[in-house]
């Protein structure tokens, strides 16, 4: 248990102190913009890897789930598939990198129209519908730590986004919401099934169904190499 809290720690601690803390902008500087996006990547895939691997070693082998919540968090599952793959996908001034997208008159499309932070909600719909079902201590620090750092995430985005573009990140934020459907239900913005993309929709269900099957064959495999 301890390998988890430590790889939990340092998971929350690079993206609040590096990522959308103070030492970013004097990383970016010393070596620069890119440079420092494929080192952060390849911090982060290693945090996560440990991570994933501590809490395989302590996670319970079992639970007993009633039926109908596992139909409930099949459903959220999906969905937070569709937000994963649009977010990855569809052009966002969210998106690192494309922060000077912001001033586009039509670059509220898409997934975009429901949130702007879509990669980031399907990560914490993924991570919140997993503690539906686990409520150990290993499931807390897993799923809580990762769910947390795509919160925190959001706020993070929309102050630097604040503060670098000013009045055309608050335009762009007028027109968007952080909560998914929350522009659409007050009005600022309508929703097209159309721009969403049938590709996506095909792709999400693909993987989810996927991950559906593979689940219990990736967790006995697991358990079989360590």
């Amino acid at each position: 248990m301890a390998w988890l809290v430590g790889w939990a720690a340092a998971w929350i601690l690079i993206h609040r102190l590096i990522s959308g803390g103070p030492f970013r902008s004097g990383l970016v500087a010393r070596i620069g913009e890119r440079p420092y996006r494929m080192s952060f990547a390849a911090l982060s895939i290693v945090c996560l890897a440990g991570l994933g691997h501590a809490y395989a070693n302590v996670k319970p082998t079992s639970i007993a789930t009633a039926p109908w919540l596992v139909g409930i968090v099949a459903v959220i599952q999906l969905f937070a598939t569709l937000l994963t793959i649009a977010g990855l996908s569809t052009r966002n001034p969210a998106t690192a990198g494309m922060a000077n997208l912001v001033d586009e008159p039509d670059i509220v499309r898409g997934m975009v129209r429901v949130t702007r932070h879509p990669f980031l909600w399907g990560i914490l719909l993924w991570s919140a519908s997993h503690l539906l079902v686990r409520h150990d201590s290993a499931a807390l620090l897993f799923f809580g730590s990762i769910g947390a750092v795509a919160a925190m995430g959001m706020w993070s985005i929309d102050r630097k986004r604040r503060l670098a573009l000013g009045a055309a990140w608050l335009d762009f934020s007028r027109r968007t919401s952080l909560v998914p459907f929350w522009a659409i239900a007050a009005g600022r913005q309508t929703f097209a099934f159309g721009e969403i993309g049938l590709w996506r929709m095909v792709a999400a269900f693909v993987i989810w169904f996927a991950l559906l099957w593979l689940h219990p064959f990736l967790s006995g495999l697991h358990r079989s190499l360590v």
